[in-house]
């Protein structure tokens, strides 16, 4: 029969299934899927949270109340089908290692399909300073005066809407039972974008320009200014 989630984590370990033919209803509650063999059964997903290292078939829409979170600490969970973020849905994304790899530096949401992208999406940072267990805290090797760029999701058939990433809510700090990023940012920010092949969604980090920076771009201008003040006063 039908599963329904409605509270507390049903774990599925990597020997664990839930019948094929069957619907598996998210209210609530978190469905942590480690199994070895895809999850099959059509998902309904209206709040809660998904989450491990499993691949999962069905199409999901991550909307308000609903909450994507990849891996058993920093992990990637893969989606066997198209996948919908929408307004107000959160992914809570863990980093351990600011120059590790993805799903274990790193979350990741690999999908075999497509993504959509709403606006006003929500993408939750958690920094971790060490795992088995989780402990929250700074994250390793991130140096705030350093570009940072990481792939949060990868996609086989493009993003939709790519645009939206634009307008995505970053939150640094604590948000959606997240603990928040705890590195110093030292005046930077981050940002969402799609990637140049246009199939993943990253996660960028800009530092705050140095001074030298500013002021070679200060007397640019200037230089720019005066030389076309020098032209027009020629005609």
């Amino acid at each position: 029969g039908t599963t329904s989630i409605t509270g507390g984590t049903l774990a599925i370990a990597s020997t664990g299934s839930i019948n094929g033919s069957s619907g598996v209803t998210i209210n609530g509650g978190e469905l942590k899927y480690n199994g070895s063999a895809s999850l099959t059964a059509p998902i309904t997903f209206t709040a809660g949270t998904i989450s491990g290292n499993g691949t999962i078939a069905s199409a999901l829409t991550v909307g308000a109340g609903a909450t994507l979170s990849p891996g058993n600490s920093p992990g990637i969970q893969g989606f066997d089908a198209d996948q919908t973020w929408a307004t107000d849905g959160n992914y809570n994304w863990q980093i351990l290692d600011a120059t590790g790899s993805a799903g274990t530096g790193f979350d990741q949401v690999a999908i075999t399909g497509t993504l959509d992208v709403g606006t006003g999406f929500n993408l939750n940072l958690w920094s971790l300073s060490s795992i088995g267990p989780d402990v929250s805290g700074n994250a390793l090797n991130f140096d705030n005066t350093s570009p940072y760029s990481w792939t949060i999701a990868t996609t086989t058939g493009g993003i939709l809407n790519g645009g939206n990433l634009a307008f995505a809510n970053i939150f640094v700090g604590a948000n959606n039972g997240t603990d928040g990023f705890s590195n110093l940012l030292g005046g930077g920010s981050f940002s969402l974008a799609q990637s140049v092949n246009g199939n993943d969604v990253v996660l960028n980090f800009q530092p705050v320009p140095e001074p030298s920076t500013l002021a070679l771009l200060g007397a640019g201008v200037v230089g720019l200014a005066v030389y076309r003040h020098r032209r027009s006063s020629k005609k």
